[in-house]
């Protein structure tokens, strides 16, 4: 399995995969939010959107199937996101309201955003 970008504290180390669902989710998470990206710079997503469409080319897709690769994975990514959206309503409220939280703070407020499906 070939390494990915994101190295976690406890030694794991995400998948060329994995990474590519993570960048591909945030600018498709902006795309539905309905009240449209809450970024104040372009800056962050042109770059995540560069690293998406280079991506396939480093897992070795090329040409249509490029394309298919690109569409499948929107696809997953906006699923999981409308799946889970609830929780990440949540998250970006409490965001929005405390303007920072601890990772416990995160898993307790998607814990119970969770339970209120």
């Amino acid at each position: 399995m070939k390494k990915g970008w994101i190295h976690h504290g406890r030694g794991v180390t995400a998948s060329l995969e994995t990474c590519f669902l993570i960048l591909l989710a945030g600018p498709t998470a902006e795309g539905m939010c309905p009240c449209g990206s809450g970024c104040d710079s372009y800056q962050k997503p042109l770059e995540d959107m560069t690293q998406v469409y280079v991506t396939p080319d480093e897992i070795g897709f090329t040409g249509p199937a490029r394309g298919r690769y690109l569409r499948q994975r929107r696809s997953s990514v906006e699923r999981m996101l409308n799946f889970h959206w609830k929780e990440i309503e949540a998250l970006a409220n409490a965001l929005l309201e405390s303007k920072r939280l601890t990772g416990k703070q995160a898993w307790r407020i998607l814990k119970e955003a969770s339970n209120t499906k």
